[in-house]
């Protein structure tokens, strides 16, 4: 698998620690199988296996990433090493046994940048999605009486940025790419809420040619992260574009609202009675309110937006909004008869009222 130098650790020499994931899940954990991994071995593990983490923790694992990554640029053997080493515990049956870190990962210079950047509060999420460090912890014998959730958490946080710098790996080199497909297959409905299946299946294809796996769930697992990256990355550049542009959204709505046919005048700034534009078109009247949320506008937008149609005597109400609208606001909406849009689908929503 190609790498990026300047990105990430290679995964050639990448390290980790979950290759029983898969057969954990399914039921048939290492040891009811008789034999155990050494955790201090450099095994690719993530040839074969993902680390399931919730969405939060990956996007501010990302987010948070060269604080970790400058670490492992920095000393190459935490790549390959990063936990640090303990004598395997003992085993009833006589097989080989797990291979433990002895102490707390207070230490460990991964662990250590993870905490000045603020992530310690993910270990835990990420502990009760895999708890096999706390597993690990329990059925050895670790020297002295140490806190055996701390234990857990600490090191499975440490597991989440490795698993996390994998994902670079695929990701850094194909990320115009994945973007370029983020953006072109994206479906959106009227409502601003968006359908990822194309994109998934598009991206799917390339993380099969970049892992060489055949393994539909373990390809599932790593496709589902890699859009959840570039769908964050495209509403942060969405952001930072809106921003530069110097164009607030009630104006930008003003203007296509205009372009499209439509009277536009703008309610006072205060005492708006729920709207910030009247538009008039082929004798028809829409009182407009403007949101520009980084999150779904809720019933109270709904409320102002079908009071300033009564106040203002239009025919339709519309909530345009930027960030999608909550399924109660949607159900509320179709009650009051309330149009639901954003800026993109203005025009068409009300030249179809």
């Amino acid at each position: 698998m190609k790498t990026t130098m300047d990105s990430a650790p290679s995964f050639d020499t990448f390290f980790c620690v979950k290759r029983l994931y898969v057969a954990w899940v399914t039921g048939q954990c290492c040891r009811e199988r008789g034999w155990g991994l050494p955790l201090y071995q450099g095994i690719r593990a993530f040839e074969d296996t993902a680390l399931i983490i919730e969405e939060d923790v990956l996007l501010a694992l990302y987010d948070q990433r060269e604080s970790y990554l400058r670490v492992l640029r920095a000393d190459p053997d935490l790549v390959e090493k990063p936990y640090p080493y303990a004598s395997p515990f003992d085993r009833t049956d006589g097989k080989p046994g797990y291979v433990v870190p002895g102490e707390l990962p207070d230490e460990n210079p991964i662990y250590i940048a993870l905490v000045n950047a603020g992530l310690l509060e993910y270990g835990r999420s990420v502990l009760m999605g895999d708890d096999l460090w706390q597993r690990l912890a329990e059925a050895s014998q670790i020297e002295g009486k140490i806190d055996k959730r701390t234990y857990g958490e600490g090191y499975s946080l440490i597991d989440a940025a490795l698993y996390v710098t994998f994902l670079i790996n695929i990701y850094q080199p194909n990320r115009a790419l994945v973007q370029n497909l983020f953006a072109t297959h994206v479906q959106e409905d009227a409502l601003g809420r968006n359908n990822l299946n194309a994109v998934t299946k598009a991206v799917e294809k390339v993380v099969k040619r970049s892992i060489g796996s055949n393994d539909h769930i373990y390809i599932h697992i790593i496709t589902n992260d890699l859009v959840a990256i570039a769908k964050h990355e495209a509403a942060q550049s969405s952001a930072v574009n809106r921003a530069g542009r110097g164009l607030d959204f009630e104006r930008q709505c003003r203007q296509l609202l205009e372009l499209g046919g439509f009277e536009v005048r703008t309610t006072p700034i205060t005492g708006d009675y729920g709207a910030d534009l009247i538009a008039l078109k082929d004798d028809l009247g829409f009182a407009i309110q403007c949101k520009d949320t980084g999150k779904p506008a809720g019933v109270k937008a709904i409320q102002e937006a079908a009071g300033a149609r009564r106040h203002y005597l239009t025919d339709y109400a519309v909530v345009c909004c930027s960030g999608g609208f909550t399924d109660a606001a949607i159900e509320l909406a179709t009650s009051n008869k309330v149009l639901l849009c954003n800026a993109d689908q203005i025009v068409r929503q009300l030249d179809a009222a």
